[in-house]
């Protein structure tokens, strides 16, 4: 894969191997846009900080809403391997996970992330 035709952010993300492995093609930007907020907010860490899980809940609403724009995390097993998680964990955070009360305040950053 030449790296000249790339965006420089996009070059950035090869450089530093965030990739799954095994990928052979970048996918659409809306995969690369993932695996860019996943690293650039740690949303793959394991604790259990009410901020953190409200970022990854906020992740995985975005992501529901534009995954059939997406090649490489279509399902929920895709996303939960780049997040680190199980996919009933994503399941969880879509479906059953009540936001904490300061959700509006904890998921600002990552909402002008994403909606840029």
């Amino acid at each position: 894969m030449e790296n000249n035709k790339l965006e420089p952010w996009e070059n950035w993300i090869y450089n530093n191997g965030l990739f799954l492995k095994g990928d052979n093609e970048f996918g659409t930007r809306y995969d690369l846009l993932c695996e860019m907020v996943i690293s650039s907010y740690n949303l793959s860490e394991k604790r259990r900080h009410m901020e953190l899980k409200d970022k990854v809940t906020c992740f995985l609403r975005w992501w529901n809403n534009n995954k059939s724009k997406m090649l490489r995390y279509k399902t929920t097993t895709s996303v939960g391997k780049i997040l680190n998680c199980d996919h009933s964990t994503v399941i969880h955070h879509l479906k059953r996970r009540k936001v904490s009360r300061d959700y509006n305040k904890n998921t600002a950053c990552i909402n002008d992330y994403l909606e840029s």
